[in-house]
């Protein structure tokens, strides 16, 4: 039986959970770093992508823009799998199934 809670641990996958800090709580460094890696360059392309937009002033700069600019599936793919899997990782702590970085299941909420 692990020392650590499920509560801290769905709270942070909850509302950080694309950033693997959930996982980090509960000792699971690799997977977390392994999150977190993917999801910061995902978000500073898409971050790097619509940083143009704000400075556009007129539907036709826009439309320019928007074919200028064609959408790459890979930061939205890097951005995405860390989200689906805190999703997951959060079905994992409420159905007591998520285990810690011993191997130990997290059953006790507080």
């Amino acid at each position: 039986m692990s020392n650590k809670r499920i509560l801290p641990a769905f709270i942070l996958a909850a509302s950080v959970g694309f950033l693997g800090l959930h996982r980090f709580y509960a000792g699971r460094l690799i997977t977390g770093l392994l999150q977190l890696a993917l999801f910061v360059p995902g978000a500073a392309m898409l971050w790097r992508d619509f940083a143009s937009i704000e400075s556009l002033q007129t539907f036709d700069q826009v439309e320019e823009w928007v074919q200028d600019h064609p959408i790459h599936p890979l930061p939205w793919l890097l951005v995405g799998i860390p989200c689906f899997w805190a999703l997951i990782d959060c079905y994992a702590l409420i159905a007591r199934k998520f285990r810690d970085g011993s191997g130990n299941q997290i059953t006790r909420w507080v």
